[in-house]
């Protein structure tokens, strides 16, 4: 697609809220600039999906009235809002990752937080009273069945992280990667887990919402809640306090969360386009030597 015209965006790049934004943003057909200082955050989407950008902001005029507030969840460009914005590119991934049969009945890939390790072996008492959700670095080994042609590099990099499941229906994967850029832009590893799992286990993180329960609807899997929020309204999902032997996956649920995404969390790349136009022709242009 031909470029429209160019621009940079001030939007919190820690978050992986802004990081998906700014992905939408890129397959517009604007040329998207990205401070030098952000590459990381954009250097692993480059490889797995193409996309293009320019490093650099000087001399390109900044979009006004883009937001992004974590808490609610909410994103904005102009008038267009949504909770989250997800690229299409993305969107279209998760779904090729469906596996044909989802070998993982329950899963949990993530930061172990105290309050998660609270919560996740509460729960898996309820699956197996006799299991035990161990953290520190000499646990017992981790069960390699389930994880299907996972690297064994992979593998052990998570054991070095210390988790330990002794039940065949659960896995779980401890980790900080997900925190650091770039594998938090795109952890190829994590959405095919997702994909070959029947449920996923989604605790609250910084917030109720959690950014896991929309990736696991994504990839078919259906999440399973510490709590509810609005956020998750439209989608189909159980509580961790639900009976474990009541929960069936079913793929029509899949398939409904799968279209709640594409409603709730894309916006069409003509709309989108048109937007950034209305922006940019109504905004005082501000450059960064100007600022």
């Amino acid at each position: 697609m031909t470029p429209h015209g160019e621009f940079y965006v001030d939007v919190p790049y820690s978050l992986i809220q802004s990081v998906r934004l700014v992905h939408a943003l890129m397959e517009t057909g604007y040329r998207v600039h990205i401070r030098p200082e952000h590459r990381d955050r954009f250097s692993r989407l480059e490889e797995v999906f193409g996309i293009t950008y320019a490093v650099g902001v000087e001399g390109a005029p900044r979009l006004a009235a883009v937001h992004v507030d974590h808490s609610a969840p909410r994103t904005s460009v102009g008038s267009i809002q949504r909770p989250l914005v997800f690229p299409h590119a993305m969107v279209q991934r998760c779904r090729t990752l469906w596996a044909a049969n989802r070998t993982v009945r329950f899963s949990f890939a993530g930061l172990l937080t105290d309050s998660r390790r609270q919560v996740l072996g509460d729960w898996l008492k309820s699956v197996d009273p006799r299991a035990q959700l161990q953290i520190g670095h000499h646990s017992a080994p981790f069960s390699l069945r389930s994880l299907g042609h996972a690297p064994r590099r992979l593998i052990d990099h998570w054991r070095r992280k210390a988790v330990s499941v002794d039940t065949g229906e659960v896995v779980f994967w401890a980790s900080r990667r997900g925190r650091h850029f770039p594998g938090k832009s795109w952890d190829e590893e994590y959405f095919r887990l997702l994909g070959r799992s029947q449920f996923v286990l989604c605790p609250s993180g910084d917030h109720v919402w959690t950014y896991r329960f929309f990736e696991a609807a994504l990839c078919g899997a259906l999440p399973i809640v510490e709590q509810t929020c609005d956020a998750y309204s439209g989608f189909r999902y159980t509580v961790m306090t639900d009976p474990v032997a009541d929960v069936e996956w079913r793929r029509e649920d899949a398939e409904q969360n799968y279209a709640r995404c594409r409603e709730l969390l894309t916006v069409g790349g003509s709309s989108l386009r048109n937007e950034i136009a209305l922006l940019l022709a109504s905004q005082t242009i501000v450059r960064p030597d100007e600022a």
